[in-house]
């Protein structure tokens, strides 16, 4: 539980683990404890957020960039809300959950900064604990919110931008990847 990169499968295996040793205690007793539900339950949970916000990322995304999407976003704001009640325990205790609801942020309120600060800042102090495709997926995440706030006029993001690229080499993030985006080396006036 104290692994920084608690992904679905850490969720999903969670749960199946609770569920074992649940059965596994029920066969030898005659009393139910009430809290291994709670455990199944809270892992089920979060199995679902965490899922559910990778499917948000695609699905806003899309939409903003002219994509219609068939479906219509079901629990969204729910999800959100709870994180947002639960914020020092998802930042400190699920770091990839807050990651992704930070991420999620910047794609549907771009025009608070204060999402992409937050991340960037997040990726920083945890700099050395993401594994590479997180650390890929993330980057990825920030430049492209310095691209939509250019793109969107405000210049001052391509100096962001730039700083995200020089920590995107710094931390050898360009040679892990097996194709760079030709975008990435146009120079802009």
């Amino acid at each position: 539980k104290k692994q920084f990169n608690r992904d679905e499968d850490f969720y999903y295996n969670q749960i199946y683990l609770e569920v074992e040793s649940f059965n596994y205690y029920l066969d030898r007793s005659t009393r139910v404890n009430v809290e291994d539900f709670g455990k199944i339950s809270d892992n089920i949970n979060l199995f679902f957020i965490l899922t559910k916000l990778n499917l948000l990322h695609f699905m806003t995304f899309q939409m903003q960039s002219g994509s219609e999407t068939p479906h219509r976003i079901w629990l969204m704001n729910e999800i959100i809300d709870y994180i947002e009640e639960n914020l020092t325990w998802i930042s400190k205790e699920h770091p990839i959950i807050y990651m992704k609801y930070l991420i999620l942020m910047t794609i549907i309120k771009p025009g608070d900064e204060s999402y992409f600060r937050n991340l960037k800042k997040f990726v920083l102090n945890n700099l050395n604990k993401f594994r590479s495709e997180e650390l890929g997926y993330v980057f990825g995440a920030l430049t492209n919110y310095c691209m939509i706030r250019c793109n969107g006029g405000d210049i001052g993001f391509k100096y962001e931008r730039f700083k995200v690229y020089k920590l995107m080499e710094d931390n050898e993030i360009f040679s892990k990847e097996k194709y760079i985006h030709f975008i990435d080396f146009l120079k802009q006036s």
